[in-house]
């Protein structure tokens, strides 16, 4: 007798059938014979095996027409490996694995690897449709003066800021580097002295207006637009010998006051300057002023304003100004000028890389540093391009900017363990285009004109994303050595 194993049969047919064909066996009755069929799960999967196939090979076809059709689309960020391109409006699901252009960086098989983020579009500092500076109300003499400088349009944060600050508003003017920010306080201020000084007289060193900034730097550059206008009459006092600055004071009429923040506050100590006339109080980079390390001398001066008596109808009025929001900005509502009085006036594009900014980033070895940091800028001085090396360190600085003189480049330095007037000399010799690149800390991000430059190239990273966007300057190309 023969023995079967039977398994399971994926037939679908008569056992009677089955049986005669193969073993020879006798006919018997259909209704007596079972009827086997494939089993409903494997029918169920042969089904779901079918249409995920069917899917994939769906989703695949969809996913080359979606490539072929992005690589119309303009590129946006260039990579060594085409595969991590990213192409204008191109999107991922929200469970998609968003492939970065710098993986792998940390290896070091990756170096000689780079990718590159287009520039996108249009400074937007400006509106598309033309504007104009009498649709803010100033007077007409200053906008002939201003016009006269060469500012023919103001700038969208100008267009908020300047009708703000000439109702007498508190005001917060948040907006990137290179929006004119400066320009939107400088302008109301200097119509508000005109004014005031008219009805006012004998007004020996009680200025109308302060400008309190962190660091020199700034404070000159912010004097320097107010000296545009002759009839203003400006005191700078910025860091130096508090005892020689305080013996050489002289009683006069000032209308407007630019300082730092530590020498303001001897200032205010020593009682040099009123504040009964005060109109005007600016906070520049206000989110250093309001740091840990500035805020309780910051505090200390701001108490002069909110806890000295006025002359009838002076109110002082607070204006904020700086390229970020600070987190600690409540602290000047504590107990000095509630938030909810303050006119918020931000830029879109605050906390943003401008998209007429193009940046490179490259994976260099740490020995190769110095070598491609000349390459770079010797490509960019060839173009009679104006170049800016930011460094974390002085020491760092100082290296860069000998290294690039030894080798033929034009090259000063700038960073704070350098004497006041050795630093500015060196900067005047860039503005000028006697050099052609300022090797500078961070402390060339913040309050030096840099218009003329068309190149930064960081040798150290920045630390922040605040000194990241400092570094940028605007409308201009942007490289990276990254290592």
């Amino acid at each position: 007798m023969v023995n079967f194993s039977w398994s399971v049969l994926c037939i679908d047919v008569h056992f009677s059938t089955c049986m005669q064909m193969f073993f020879k066996l006798p006919a018997r009755s259909m209704s007596t014979l079972p009827v086997i069929k494939t089993p409903v799960y494997l029918r169920n999967m042969e089904k779901r095996f079918a249409n995920r196939l069917k899917r994939k090979q769906e989703e695949s076809q969809e996913q080359r027409v979606k490539t072929q059709e992005l690589r119309r689309q303009p590129l946006m960020i260039e990579c060594k490996n085409q595969s991590l391109n990213h192409y204008l409006k191109q999107t991922y699901a929200k469970f998609d694995t968003v492939p970065l252009a710098s993986a792998g960086w940390k290896k070091g098989k990756s170096v000689g690897d780079f990718f590159t983020i287009k520039n996108s579009g249009e400074n937007p500092a400006f509106r598309e449709e033309d504007s104009n500076w009498n649709d803010m109300g100033l007077n007409s003499d200053i906008v002939e003066e201003v016009i006269a400088k060469g500012y023919q349009k103001p700038t969208i944060i100008q267009e908020q800021a300047i009708p703000a600050i000439r109702q007498d508003l508190h005001c917060l003017i948040c907006g990137e580097t290179g929006s004119g920010k400066t320009l939107a306080y400088v302008l109301p201020i200097v119509e508000s002295v005109r004014r005031l000084r008219s009805l006012q007289h004998a007004r020996v060193n009680k200025p109308f207006a302060f400008v309190i900034t962190p660091g020199r730097e700034l404070a000159i550059q912010v004097a320097s637009v107010f000296l545009n206008f002759p009839d203003i009459r400006v005191n700078l006092v910025t860091g130096g010998s508090f005892e020689r600055k305080l013996s050489n004071v002289t009683p006069e009429e000032v209308d407007i006051v630019i300082g730092t923040v530590g020498m303001l506050g001897k200032f205010f100590f020593n009682n040099v300057y009123g504040t009964g006339f005060v109109k005007h109080v600016v906070l520049d980079e206000i989110d250093t002023l309001v740091d840990k390390s500035f805020w309780f001398r910051t505090r200390k001066i701001l108490e002069n304003f909110f806890n000295t008596p006025m002359q009838a109808g002076i109110n002082p009025r607070v204006c904020l100004v700086g390229a970020t929001i600070p987190k600690t900005l409540d602290e000047i509502g504590d107990g000095l000028l509630p938030l909810s009085l303050i006119e918020r006036i931000i830029s879109p594009n605050v906390h943003k890389i401008m998209p007429h900014v193009e940046q490179r980033f490259v994976r260099i070895a740490k020995k190769e540093r110095a070598e491609r940091l000349l390459e770079t800028v010797k490509k960019a001085v060839s173009e009679d391009e104006s170049v800016l090396v930011f460094s974390a360190k002085s020491a760092t600085a100082d290296w860069a900017s000998c290294f690039l003189k030894e080798n033929g480049v034009r090259a000063v330095n700038y960073n704070a363990a350098m004497l006041k007037n050795i630093r500015d000399d060196s900067f005047r010799l860039f503005r000028s285009g006697a050099a052609n690149v300022l090797s500078c800390t961070d402390l060339g991000s913040r309050g030096l004109d840099t218009s003329n430059v068309r190149h930064v190239i960081n040798f150290d990273f920045p630390t922040s994303v605040t000194d990241y966007i400092h570094r940028l300057v605007p409308f201009f190309v942007v490289l990276f050595v990254f290592s």
